[in-house]
């Protein structure tokens, strides 16, 4: 009986972004948006929609108005990912890609909480325990140019 060769997996290529932190901070919320809304969780999304381009004033009218947006805007997203499921919205589960997206918000999320003056940061927030990876996929790096 011959001995087979074990076949090495051949290494995944790395990609490097540059990004500000405008940018970083939305790729941070658009992982955490889309997949909460694959898990079929829709209040997060209905708030902010509800709140674009509003600026608080104190005895604004228009904000009781977008209350009534936000609950609307939730109701209609759940009615959607209804439809989506066949009415079973124990359908949407954490999937590889959820888990992936999840892991990079939460990497983004660490080194934010990071990048506060010792001061300002909180200890009890989740954003100061260390990222425990779900997915399949390597952790993601994060890095400050010059650091």
């Amino acid at each position: 009986m011959s001995e087979r060769k074990k076949t090495e997996k051949p290494a995944e290529p790395k990609f490097t972004i540059t990004l500000n932190e405008r940018q970083l901070r939305l790729l941070q919320k658009v992982c955490e948006s889309w997949a909460r809304m694959c898990m079929g969780q829709t209040w997060d999304m209905a708030e902010d929609l509800a709140w674009l381009h509003y600026e608080y004033k104190p005895d604004d009218p228009e904000f009781d108005k977008r209350i009534l947006r936000r609950d609307a805007c939730k109701e209609m997203l759940e009615l959607a990912m209804r439809a989506a499921s066949g009415g079973n919205l124990e359908h949407f589960r954490k999937t590889e890609d959820v888990q992936v997206a999840l892991d990079m918000y939460s990497v983004i999320r660490n080194f934010f909480w990071h990048q506060l003056p010792d001061d300002k940061r909180e200890s009890w927030t989740v954003d100061a325990d260390p990222v425990y990876i779900w997915g399949p996929e390597p952790k993601i790096t994060v890095k400050k140019e010059g650091e």
